[in-house]
């Protein structure tokens, strides 16, 4: 296992932090009646994202559209706002807030990259026990990953070398190949066993792992 040296840690969120397959699934299961219906409705999420800047409450809506009109079902704008206010609500895993806290105590800098608007991610950090230093929105980037605005314009906060700094994703696609192109470290959050193309510093089954392997790599 490589060694880092980092005085930082940064997290994608959702996926990563807030189980947002548990909490996008309800909605689809609960309010559509279509839970087979999520996958396309992620794959038009992730068209979209690579287009024109939009804030990502639209793209919620739009995407949400066009895939119930693509199966004939019902869509209004209320079923839009209704998805994007579902988002708030969904749960960290439940070892977030514990690695979080043993992070925090070994007096880590904690930050957030995420595909996100920024009063939307001001509502989900509400689930965590711990304050984090740093917030980078899609929106503050004005654009979305696999793109790697939102990195650098974390890094540019920060103001240490992109070595310096550690991301944790469980998105091979959207965060571990971005992050480490830009020259970051990366630890893998592997909950499903899969298997990625993108080397990584680490990987771990979940979160609860995360500050012993870190302390282990970093010798705190």
């Amino acid at each position: 296992m490589k060694k880092l040296l980092t005085a930082w840690v940064t997290f994608d969120c959702y996926g990563t932090l807030i189980d947002w397959e548990t909490g996008i699934g309800a909605f689809f299961r609960e309010t559509l009646g279509a839970e087979e219906l999520l996958d396309e409705w992620e794959r038009v999420q992730f068209e979209m994202i690579q287009g024109p800047y939009r804030t990502y409450a639209q793209i919620m809506a739009r995407s949400l559209r066009q895939v119930l009109e693509a199966h004939g079902m019902p869509y209004g704008d209320e079923l839009g706002e209704a998805f994007v206010r579902s988002l708030p609500a969904w749960r960290p895993f439940p070892e977030t807030n514990p690695a979080l806290e043993q992070l925090r105590g070994k007096r880590l800098k904690l930050g957030i990259i995420s595909n996100i608007d920024h009063a939307l991610l001001r509502e989900t950090v509400r689930h965590f026990t711990v304050p984090f230093d740093l917030l980078v929105t899609a929106e503050q980037a004005r654009a979305y990953k696999p793109t790697a605005a939102g990195f650098r314009l974390a890094l540019e906060r920060i103001g240490l070398p992109p070595s310096q700094v550690t991301h944790v994703a469980f998105g091979d696609r959207y965060d571990l190949a971005t992050a480490r192109s830009c020259g970051m470290q990366v630890v893998f959050v592997n909950r499903h066993a899969k298997k990625i193309g993108t080397p990584v510093d680490a990987e771990i089954r979940d979160l609860s792992e995360l500050p012993g392997v870190l302390e282990r790599m970093l010798r705190l």
